[in-house]
């Protein structure tokens, strides 16, 4: 017999609920790299998605999380042989 994921599950897999995780991650990375004396932060490529040079959060909600709490979040690019585009968060001062 094939099994198939309940409902509840599925619903549980939706971006917009995974913004408390996400935002999570990214808080034990900030303080790690602040810790460290970085004043900003390249987002891991798995938290995001990309088309061209466009990119954003893959979560909803974390952006606007991210930015009402003081940082600058900002989409960066290098063009070598293939074109690489991140998020950055920052918290230099203003």
């Amino acid at each position: 017999m094939t099994s198939i994921i309940t409902a509840a599950e599925a619903r549980s897999l939706d971006p917009a609920l995974q913004a408390p995780a996400v935002l999570d991650r990214l808080d034990k990375m900030i303080r790690e790299a602040a810790f460290k004396g970085a004043k900003e932060l390249r987002v891991p490529h798995d938290l995001t998605i990309s088309s061209g040079y466009s990119i954003q959060f893959r979560t909803p909600g974390v952006s606007e999380a991210l930015k009402e709490a003081g940082y600058a979040v900002t989409s960066r690019s290098e063009e070598r042989q293939f074109v690489d585009v991140w998020l950055e968060i920052s918290w230099r001062d203003a």
